[in-house]
């Protein structure tokens, strides 16, 4: 606990000056909800889950520890965001699949936190093993997966690895299929197709859409300024995928997610 206290009091250190010395546009709520936010998982939850993973290491029930944490979280964070959840019974309860939200910020695992399945890892960027401290080698120790989309032949055996899990283990990974964080856009960014040839390769298992409104209403870009309002968190039916090509899975997904996402946005303020 003496950790996570001092590591809070440098987080709020580290904002004022930021925030005295840049003179950005200052929001209250923003600034605690944030802070707190940063040293939960960081501080005291980031610990917690490092200590989990050398007692349990690369078991994907540790994640479960990782989403008790973020919805803790919750006791703060609804100041700014009122989640709505929908379709939370889509999410099957008794085999594997590939869950694939849309990235938009940080806070993507604060709201997938409302509908993350059991012996569910996430699939990160290999870069996020080096370049976070503590974070990445605790996301190891975890189950995570990383994968390196720098490197063709590296992501097709990471992609191979995480087959072998889904299938053996019977374990959930989530994908981001945009691959990279979109905020600005009122569309989703391209689909990669990693998502796709993994439950092509895996027979055949679902795919399971998840859509978060955009956030441009909530963050404000270039300031410390944050508006409360209204977050829906979308779960769409599942998507078969025996019976079509990688391409087509791509067209089908994106068309389902996109049009959610701006059926969506036109609902929150």
């Amino acid at each position: 606990m003496l950790l996570y206290y001092c590591l809070y009091f440098l987080a709020l250190i580290f904002f004022l000056v930021v925030v005295l010395k840049t003179r950005l546009k200052f929001h209250f709520i923003y600034f605690v909800s944030y802070s707190l936010f940063l040293n939960v998982i960081l501080g005291f939850g980031c610990f917690g889950m490092f200590i989990l993973g050398l007692i349990r290491p690369r078991n994907p029930d540790n994640c479960a520890g990782a989403v008790w944490m973020l919805r803790s979280c919750r006791l703060f964070l609804q100041w700014p965001f009122k989640v709505e959840v929908r379709g939370r019974e889509n999410i099957p309860s008794d085999h594997s699949f590939i869950l694939m939200p849309n990235h938009q910020s940080l806070f993507d695992s604060y709201f997938l936190s409302y509908v993350w399945p059991k012996r569910c890892v996430p699939m990160m960027k290999k870069s996020l093993l080096y370049m976070t401290g503590i974070f990445g080698i605790t996301s190891w120790l975890n189950g995570s997966v990383f994968i390196d989309r720098q490197d063709r032949a590296s992501s097709i055996s990471t992609c191979n690895k995480c087959v072998e899990m889904v299938t053996d283990k019977k374990i959930r990974i989530v994908v981001f299929p945009e691959g990279t964080r979109n905020m600005k856009g009122s569309h989703l960014l391209p689909f990669k197709k990693g998502a796709f040839h993994m439950a092509k390769q895996c027979g055949g298992i679902k795919l399971m859409p998840v859509v978060v409104s955009t956030l441009q209403p909530r963050l404000k870009d270039g300031s410390f300024r944050l508006v409360p309002g209204k977050v829906i968190v979308s779960v769409l039916p599942a998507i078969e995928t025996t019976d079509k090509s990688v391409d087509e899975l791509v067209k089908d997904s994106y068309y389902k997610m996109d049009s959610e996402f701006e059926k969506l946005n036109k609902e929150i303020d």
